[in-house]
């Protein structure tokens, strides 16, 4: 038997995945790591010596809540500071998938904040008042 939260866990994994390829990355899928990645996506970025790949770390939540334990939080958080990557946490929005990353507060706790949006080059602010003058709501 199929499990249902695999299922859908791995809808919105391809899902995303599809999207950040039409963005221009090249995206991995972690299948079955267990790690707190999900997605590596890599975007080329130009340095004056050539080509280099800069890496994003990705955990998709196929959940409509963005709440995640504290302890999550902060494996969240290790995981990027260990690799010294960002590490962006997905969840599922009617018109696209919505991003925030994974930052450490002044007081040292992890915190999950909406992301910029770094894959088109605009705001959170700027898509939800575009899609508002197309007439959508961003959920």
């Amino acid at each position: 038997m199929v499990n249902k939260q695999y299922n859908k866990g791995y809808r919105f994994e391809q899902e995303v995945k599809h999207f950040l390829e039409k963005q221009g990355f090249l995206v991995f899928r972690s299948a079955g790591s267990h790690s707190p990645v999900d997605l590596i996506a890599f975007r080329q970025t130009y340095k004056i010596q050539g080509v280099m790949l800069k890496p994003f770390f990705i955990q998709c939540k196929a959940t409509q809540s963005t709440y995640i334990p504290r302890k999550e939080l902060k494996q969240y958080l290790a995981f990027s500071q260990q690799w010294q990557t960002p590490l962006y946490v997905v969840f599922p929005r009617k018109c696209c998938p919505f991003f925030t990353v994974v930052r450490e507060q002044s007081n040292g706790k992890p915190i999950l904040e909406p992301a910029m949006w770094v894959f088109v080059g605009k705001t959170m602010k700027q898509i939800r008042e575009e899609l508002e003058k197309e007439g959508k709501k961003y959920e």
